[in-house]
């Protein structure tokens, strides 16, 4: 559950970017083999275009000197922190993240961020935010959504090609993830915006049909999508125009201060007292309907041993249980955890069953499962408590600094420990113990930051 992981450092929605920078044109960096054609074009232009960039072509960016305006990054694995960890290059720019992005990015991240989605506890946290995302599963229809909503009048999408190069490889040179010609899987021939064909994969051409999707509800709405790589997969709703040919009109405004601007109104004391409130309200919700679940559980326990039958009011309270924990908003993030379980169980009970005793054990099961998800969950709600307190300390000048340096620990987050201003290590309130591992904490995560992942990666979508 990666986004309750998130929810303590996630004080900003992207609702405060919208509008913000109206009929610019914006790109969007993906990993694609076409991406290095374009860079020089882009570092250009760069002053009058907004640039986004998925998480995994950051490193690649500072290598070529570009600095993208916002980058963005949406996977919950392990594998993509490697990947994606080139964003902490560039501290000035912004953060977009969903909320299920690994927390190792999201938590340690010390510059400007806003969250792209108001999933689970956070539809609470931010009660009036609406999803600005429709279509696609791909990082890059996530890019391309946050870019329109913006204000952006044409997205240009540079090394989304979503299928393999005329060499054989999936990603650009250069980017994290090793590249290598695609032989053992099942090859699909699409055409491409040159008018030849190229090999592509069941999750490109399932990639491609969503962007076809996203591009023609955009265009609705007055956004054109462009794709100027003559490799790329041809797609009816994305214009195909070579970047020569894409004049990119001057810009009164900066993109970098209009980005700032909008992200400086946040709250994070009141955040976090909101935060609190929401995880304190889900966790009385699962203690009230534990004691529930418990009761009917001890009744049909002395059922099995004293072979009577379940009262009607009893009968009555089962049924409002299966209902109501189905309806609540604890049931449905329990579910996440432990959906095999509760489906079984649910899918029996659904089925039917003619014989009162096989019910009755249906429900049983169904009721244990609850209880069981319930419990991971509260530990989760538990451990997201504890991240709030340690913001509430880390906000009030670092004054338990013990405490917070051992919830840094529990959590994995060494550079957390950059964050602290030098002023703060210099007042002398900090005694040198302390003072010992918070410099150990950041030699840590700066040996992460250098550490290479080249021989670690491996193939991922655009």
């Amino acid at each position: 559950m990666n986004g309750l992981e998130n929810s303590q450092d996630s004080l900003l929605y992207c609702d405060c970017l919208k509008g913000r920078v109206k009929d610019i044109t914006a790109v969007v960096l993906a990993a694609g083999p076409s991406l290095d054609t374009f860079l020089p074009w882009v570092k250009a232009h760069q002053r009058d275009l907004l640039v986004v960039a998925v998480s995994r072509v950051c490193a690649y960016l500072k290598n070529q000197g570009i600095t993208p305006d916002i980058m963005i990054h949406t996977d919950p694995n392990d594998y993509s922190v490697g990947v994606g960890k080139g964003i902490f290059h560039f501290p000035e720019s912004l953060f977009a993240y969903t909320f299920c992005a690994h927390p190792s990015l999201v938590t340690q991240w010390p510059g400007m961020k806003v969250l792209l989605d108001k999933a689970s506890i956070m539809g609470q946290v931010f009660p009036d935010a609406v999803n600005i995302h429709e279509f696609g599963s791909t990082v890059s229809n996530m890019a391309i959504s946050l870019a329109s909503y913006m204000g952006a009048s044409r997205v240009v999408l540079l090394g989304i090609d979503l299928c393999n190069g005329v060499d054989g490889m999936r990603h650009a040179k250069g980017v994290t993830e090793a590249y290598y010609p695609i032989i053992s899987r099942n090859l699909i021939k699409v055409e491409t915006n040159r008018g030849g064909y190229a090999y592509s994969t069941t999750d490109y051409v399932q990639a491609a049909n969503e962007l076809e999707m996203q591009a023609q509800s955009l265009k609705c709405s007055g956004v054109t999508l462009v794709n100027p790589s003559p490799e790329a997969v041809k797609l009816a709703h994305v214009e195909y125009c070579p970047i020569e040919h894409i004049e990119i009109p001057g810009l009164e405004r900066d993109v970098v201060e209009t980005i700032r601007s909008a992200c400086a109104g946040r709250d994070p004391i009141g955040f976090q007292r909101r935060l609190k409130g929401s995880v304190e309200k889900m966790l009385q919700e699962l203690t009230r309907l534990e004691a529930r679940v418990q009761s009917v559980l001890e009744f049909i326990r002395q059922l099995g041993i004293g072979g009577s039958k379940l009262s009607a009011n009893v009968r009555q309270e089962m049924v409002t249980l299966l209902n109501e924990t189905q309806g609540s908003e604890s049931f449905r993030l329990a579910l996440r955890i432990s959906w095999q379980e509760i489906f079984a169980a649910l899918k029996r009970i659904q089925e039917g069953v003619a014989d009162e005793r096989a019910k009755l054990n249906c429900q049983r099961d169904y009721l244990r499962s609850y209880l069981s998800a319930s419990a991971r969950f509260r530990d989760l709600l538990t451990g997201t408590l504890e991240r709030v307190h340690c913001r509430q300390k880390e906000l009030n000048g670092y004054q338990d600094i013990g405490s917070i340096l051992d919830q840094w620990d529990k959590d994995e987050q060494p550079g957390r420990s950059l964050m602290i201003q030098e002023q703060v290590l210099e007042s002398g309130d900090i005694g040198q113990p302390h003072l010992g591992r918070i410099q150990e904490m950041r030699r840590k995560f700066k040996a992460f930051l250098q550490e290479d992942q080249s021989a670690k990666s491996s193939g991922g979508n655009h």
